[in-house]
């Protein structure tokens, strides 16, 4: 008795199994470029199939390696599988030729002549020693920098870069000969450990007449972030200005808070704060209420523990004002304003500065004096004054004239 079996496909068995299509196969490519190769079989496969993708030499790579497999099922068999063909960049100025290899268990071998095709063009290589990513203040790198390719003539290469305040460097140029070329030769690079700096990416060229090479890096931050917002939100830290109260080992910012209907604030935290959790804001506004004390500027006086913020009064024409409060204030209640402006009229007093002159028990404060041709003012108070009328104004421009503060 015969049985019949139907929708199965017996040419397979019979010799008529599918074969390899590639597409789009190129047998140069320039070094540094990829080629996409696309591979599929000619017809639906009985079964799972698979082929071997390799190359024979570094110079190319497949998919990023020196070799794949490329799996096929009944499905996908008449789908395109992409590989990547890339000619990778190397020292040398020479093209080389890759044997790419498919091979299978069920299928005869494909090879493939591809060519790294060499740019033949000159090059500056660099290389660092250590080959970190990143590096600390006080470190040093060393580059080594040679030619790729035998120059007809002398080159120099000059070290660059526009990150002069944080590296040190030679600034002599390497000379290269045509006999020297391929000869390494050293750039020692310092990073200064002057600078306060959070995460910065730096960078040095190598340049020449001809052509030039960047090579870039980061230096570790030795600067801390902490949110110290204390809950106050969006725009609420505007024109900061710190001061750090060493009595009681706190570290205190007066802004101009937004968030806080455009107020004069306090946050104060611990110098140890870790996280900002322990900071406080304190509205330090006197009464002054929206829009008034801008521009704060901060200094503590010690003999009378007191914290001293000046600011331009929008709501008093712009003049010079003083915010003076216990530096243990806890809710601004005992703070006390003052006009400080000394009979100057409007727009006397933006953009304040002040500074404390403990010898003569005086505070002193640098203003633009808009009224006055914006020209540099100077207003000296006693330290204990109690409503600003023994504040004194002076126009130290020193015949500077107008714009010059």
């Amino acid at each position: 008795m015969y049985g019949l079996l139907y929708g199965y496909d017996f040419s397979e068995l019979f010799g008529n199994i599918p074969y390899i299509e590639i597409s789009n196969q190129q047998n140069s490519i320039k070094e540094g470029e990829t080629v996409d190769f696309k591979v599929k079989l000619s017809k639906a496969s009985i079964g799972t199939k698979q082929v071997i993708v390799k190359s024979d030499n570094p110079a190319i790579s497949i998919n990023g390696n020196p070799s794949v497999t490329l799996t096929f099922t009944p499905q996908n068999s008449r789908e395109e599988q992409i590989l990547s063909v890339k000619a990778e960049v190397d020292e040398n100025l020479v093209s080389e030729e890759t044997n790419i290899s498919f091979d299978s268990n069920w299928h005869s071998r494909i090879q493939l002549i591809v060519t790294n095709k060499d740019k033949d063009s000159q090059s500056i290589l660099v290389s660092a020693y250590p080959e970190n990513p990143s590096f600390e203040r006080g470190s040093s790198i060393s580059y080594k920098v040679k030619l790729a390719k035998q120059p007809n003539q002398n080159i120099s290469i000059q070290p660059v870069s526009n990150n002069i305040d944080l590296l040190q460097y030679s600034a002599e140029p390497l000379i290269f000969t045509p006999e020297n070329y391929n000869i390494e030769q050293n750039i020692d690079i310092s990073i200064l450990e002057k600078m306060d700096y959070l995460s910065k990416d730096l960078s040095i060229e190598f340049k020449s007449n001809i052509l030039s090479v960047i090579k870039t890096f980061s230096v570790i931050p030795n600067l801390e972030y902490i949110d110290i917002s204390a809950g106050q939100g969006v725009k609420s830290g505007y024109t900061p200005s710190i001061a750090i109260d060493k009595i009681h080992s706190k570290v205190l910012v007066s802004v101009f808070n937004w968030a806080n209907d455009y107020k004069l604030g306090l946050f104060r935290c611990n110098l140890t704060t870790v996280d900002g959790s322990d900071c406080q804001h304190i509205d330090i506004s006197a009464g002054q209420g929206s829009n008034s004390l801008r521009y704060p500027a901060m200094a503590i006086d010690e003999k009378n523990q007191k914290l001293l913020v000046v600011a331009t009064n929008k709501s008093n024409l712009s003049k010079l004002s003083m915010v003076r409060c216990n530096l243990t204030t806890v809710d601004g209640s005992d703070c006390q304003y003052i006009d400080i402006s000394a009979g100057q009229p409007e727009s006397s007093g933006m953009t304040p500065v002040i500074d404390i002159d403990k010898a003569n028990g005086k505070f002193l404060v640098a203003t633009q004096n808009i009224t006055n041709g914006y020209k540099l003012s100077l207003y000296r108070c006693n330290l204990n004054t109690v409503d600003g009328s023994d504040c004194q104004h002076i126009d130290i421009s020193a015949g500077q004239g107008n714009n010059s503060g």
